[in-house]
């Protein structure tokens, strides 16, 4: 006996209730195949998710559509821009005045020589000496800061620095730590005035 009658006989003497889930599956199969695309266009909103992929069918033509992802809102994807402080905005400084360098020269030599001859017609003691190296110098400061109204002790400085070759020739006698005593008081004078005038309500 062949192959294919073999199957006709077995399959004729099965019992129904044995064919009963293959006729229920091959109905179920033949009701939705039946159905075509209009059954799948009734489906509103049908999802096919897959990695970054979605599909959906709506009833305009029941075609799978790509779906985009939803977007970030733009004020997150936009970087926010980066606000610098507002700098503070100083006033220019008044421009040096030579002038005033000038007076702080002549100021510094006059006081420290009239000091020193002071000093050496009196004792010429080293206490007194103060007088040329100290006291001297200040005053000095103080009027050319008094006297320039703005960066008084920038123009002592200047002007005790200039002097320095002549009080170190004449007055000190090469002695080079009271020329410094003296430069370095002149400045100081100038920048404590300067820093009084400054401090002064207008």
């Amino acid at each position: 006996m062949s192959a294919a009658a073999c199957r006709l006989v077995f399959y004729c003497t099965r019992p129904a209730s044995a064919l009963q889930p293959a006729y229920s599956l091959r109905v179920a199969l033949s009701r939705n195949l039946g159905a075509g695309p209009a059954r799948f266009a009734r489906a509103r909103h049908y999802h096919y998710n897959e990695g970054q992929t979605q599909w959906r069918t709506d009833t305009m033509g029941g075609r799978p559509k790509p779906v985009e992802p939803p977007s970030r809102p733009a004020a997150i994807m936009q970087k926010r821009p980066t606000v610098n402080p507002p700098k503070r905005s100083r006033a220019a400084k008044p421009p040096l005045r030579w002038t005033g360098v000038l007076f702080a020269l002549a100021a510094n030599t006059l006081l420290v020589t009239l000091a020193d001859s002071l000093v050496a017609r009196l004792d010429g003691s080293l206490n007194l000496e103060v007088l040329a190296t100290v006291v001297a110098p200040l005053v000095a400061g103080i009027a050319t800061a008094l006297y320039t109204g703005e960066r008084g002790a920038m123009h002592a400085f200047l002007g005790a620095l200039l002097s320095m070759p002549l009080l170190y020739l004449a007055v000190f006698a090469g002695a080079w730590p009271l020329t410094l005593f003296a430069m370095a008081f002149c400045t100081l004078g100038g920048a404590f005035t300067e820093i009084a005038m400054r401090r002064r309500p207008h």
